[in-house]
């Protein structure tokens, strides 16, 4: 619809949901190969799994931002006529499902960053199609085309900004970094202050 309707909002909506039902699939193999136990040569067990899933999701969302964002701008300075109506309808049904969906994910989405990552994508999708929705009206109302690349930055804007925390934490935990909000010193002099416990300057 997207397509036929001429829209940039739209087709990028449509897109992001597409990568979502991927994300998706993905997260749920993850959460599946995380139950494995630990063999021979994987002696720290699959737990990392989801770690690379929320990691890929991730990636993809921030090129495909990247990549609307770019015809958005070209749209913008020349903005092309599109069809309204097919942008509010369709957007109000991905709307509902959407929100749908991220509403059945809050509930694991606080200990677990696969999970999280993929409530991200049914969140930002609920928000980039209400964005669908006050473009399609805007236009309908007034004719101004050039609403839908706006809502198409906006939109990659924040696929951008939602998905960037997921991959640098993704990143930090593949490299094994100190947990953000961890002093390393404090914890040191802590332990330290344990009697029994020998320091490198003891």
């Amino acid at each position: 619809m997207g397509y036929f309707s001429n829209s940039l909002a739209l087709t990028a909506d449509a897109g992001h949901n597409l990568a979502d039902a991927l994300a998706l699939a993905l997260s749920a193999f993850a959460l599946w190969a995380a139950t494995k136990p630990a063999d021979a040569k994987q002696t720290f067990g699959y737990h990392r799994v989801g770690i690379l899933a929320a990691l890929a999701n991730a990636v993809g969302l921030v090129v495909m931002g990247g990549i609307i964002l770019w015809e958005a701008l070209q749209r913008l300075s020349a903005p092309e006529p599109v069809q309204s109506g097919p942008m509010i309808w369709v957007a109000l049904v991905a709307i509902g499902l959407n929100t749908g969906i991220a509403w059945w994910l809050s509930r694991g989405a606080k200990d677990d960053l696969n999970i999280r990552s993929a409530f991200l994508h049914m969140a930002g999708d609920a928000a980039a199609s209400f964005g669908v929705v006050i473009a399609g009206i805007v236009i309908a109302t007034t004719g101004a085309y050039i609403a839908d690349p706006i809502i198409s930055i906006i939109f990659a804007a924040l696929v951008i900004w939602s998905s960037w925390s997921i991959l640098s934490k993704s990143v930090r935990i593949l490299l094994e970094a100190t947990p953000t909000g961890l002093d390393l010193a404090k914890v040191e002099q802590a332990v330290g202050a344990v009697e029994g416990v020998l320091t490198a300057a003891s």
